[in-house]
């Protein structure tokens, strides 16, 4: 019987970085969909952990200026002018936890 993954064969050696790739973009859809946050464009509503809001690009696989930890990201807080961890916040919720 022969084996079933060769590790000569570029494209057998290419699934399972495939299936951890499609399991990423299917993990990050479901948790934004169950989050309730809604994007808009690219661009979403975050917030440090200092409280400070603002809006900022949320790409889904690439983070050129940010280190993705989950649903929390280090990234630079234009606010407050820090670096600080920063995660996704719905917009219909902003009036009522700052009002």
């Amino acid at each position: 019987m022969p084996p079933a993954f060769h590790p000569s064969d570029p494209v057998a050696a290419m699934w399972p970085v495939m299936l951890v790739l499609a399991a990423a973009i299917l993990g990050g859809l479901v948790y934004l969909q169950r989050s309730g946050i809604r994007r808009d464009g690219i661009e979403i509503t975050v917030r440090c952990r200092a409280g400070h809001v603002f809006r900022t690009s949320w790409p889904s696989f690439v983070a050129a200026k940010a280190a993705r930890m989950g649903g929390w990201r280090l990234q630079y807080c234009p606010i407050g002018r820090h670096w600080t961890f920063v995660r996704p916040t719905d917009p219909r919720d902003l009036d009522r936890l700052d009002g």
